[in-house]
Formats: structure tokens, sequence, C-alpha cells
């Protein structure tokens, strides 16, 4: 331990540590033949998963003293739950019903998710945040010269991590959520509600006529698309889902597959 306080107290991450050994695991009822069939996850030694716990747990706390854990994040979150995520749903559906107009439900995906965070995102969210010096200096050497290394029948490939934080670290799920919970500060216009469960997201629109129903939802996702540009993050149209909860929103997908 004494160690591990010495590399945060000198604002380091130790080289050798940021090697990851790589497991590919296959998602349910994928074609195996796809490379997005597979979840990379990668496999990180102990002495490093403590340190890369102590960094995560020091900045929860910054984060949480500051007031910047989104209260509609439901995923990563100590006490959130889909549970939660359902309910909060549900009451904001129940909400816009009551007031007797149209109503839709769109899920989002992002793509990529925890490969594609870009990472001078998370380092000017730490700025934004008051994080202390040698925490910065230990995160941002932490992104420093990254490589995965997968091991085959025949020998092993060695890459470059240049992009995304590790599924299978302590920080990866924090860090996303440092991220992602921006996207739920975006201005979206009246009758927008939105919420996330990690890398979902889900907005739900109301008004009190079908046009403005279009207007308003297709406004909202070009703030969205917007937001993913300034992050270098993009949406998956074939992941997104639009559901009616009453009649009159069935052109608003374009918005995205255009």
């Amino acid at each position: 331990m004494s160690f591990l306080n010495k590399c945060l107290e000198i604002g380091c991450f130790p080289e050798n540590w940021k090697s990851a050994k790589l497991v590919l695991l296959a998602k349910p009822g994928k074609e195996p033949s796809q490379a997005g069939s597979y979840r990379p996850i990668c496999l990180l030694s102990v002495i490093r998963k403590a340190y890369d716990k102590l960094l995560t747990q020091r900045l929860t706390f910054l984060f949480h003293s500051k007031g910047l854990l989104h209260p509609r994040q439901h995923g990563f979150r100590v006490g959130r739950s889909c549970k939660t995520a359902n309910c909060s749903l549900w009451g904001a559906i129940s909400s816009a019903l009551s007031d007797k107009g149209k109503v839709c439900v769109i899920s989002l995906d992002v793509a990529g998710a925890f490969d594609s965070v870009w990472r001078q995102s998370v380092l000017s969210r730490l700025i934004y945040a008051g994080c202390p010096i040698n925490v910065f200096r230990v995160m941002s050497d932490y992104f420093l010269y990254r490589k995965v290394v997968f091991f085959h029948d025949i020998g092993q490939w060695t890459f470059k991590a240049e992009r995304g934080v590790p599924q299978g670290s302590c920080s990866g799920p924090f860090l996303w959520n440092v991220v992602l919970d921006t996207a739920l500060d975006v201005d979206l216009p009246e009758g927008c509600f939105m919420q996330a469960f990690a890398d979902d997201l889900v907005l739900v629109v109301k008004s009190l006529s079908k046009e403005d129903l279009a207007e308003r939802g297709t406004l909202a996702l070009q703030k969205l698309l917007a937001w993913g540009a300034v992050h270098k993050l993009t949406f998956n149209p074939t992941k997104t889902v639009l559901l009616p909860i009453t009649f009159g929103a069935g052109s608003l997908l374009q918005t995205l597959r255009s």
C-alpha cells in the first residue's frame, strides 16, 4: 500500500501496469464470424487493479462531493439499478400520458461505448471537477502508451490502445459515466425527458400534436448528435428503437439514419 500511495503522491502510473491481456467473450445469439459479435475484456494484474480501485474511489468521492454524479444515470452507481431506472422511466411516461397528448420513447445506444471514449473528454471533466493535480497527473499517465495483448494458438498479437477505457478495470465504468453524464445535461426541447443506464440512453418525448411531437423529437436527436460530435461518439442506428406510446412518431428515426 505504501508503494501505491507513493505512486499517487508523485502522480505516476507504472509503465509495466499499462499492458492488459485481452479476452474475447462471445455475445449470445451473434454470428461468430463477425468482429462485433464479441465483447473485449481486459484482464489486469491484482496490484494494478488495487491501484485502479484506489484511484476510482478518490475520483468517485470527488465527483460526489461536487454534485457531479448525475441523478438520471442509473448504471454503475451505488444505490441505482435496473429497478430504479424502470421506475424513473415509468414515472416520466405516466406523467406525459396524464397530459392527454402524444408520447413516444426512443432508446439510443452509443456505438462502441467503452472502446470509443475520447480520453480528452475524460481529462476535461476531471479538470472541471477540480481534480487534485497529483491524481490528474496519474490519470493523464494512465492513458499514455497503453497496450493490449491477445494470445492465440501460435503466438500473440500486441496492439496499441489509443482510445477508450479498459473493460474489466475498476475505473472503466466510472470514467465512462463521467463522459456520458454530460449528455444528460444537454438542453433538450420542452416536453423531453432523458435518462441513462450505463451506455444506454432513453428519451421520452411528449406534445399535444403529432407534428409538434415529431419536431421536438427531431430537435432533441439533433442536439444529441451534436453532443456526440463534441465527444467523438456516435449512436448505433441499428440498435435505436422507437416506441410510439401514442400514434404519431414514426418518422423520428430518420434523423439518426440519415
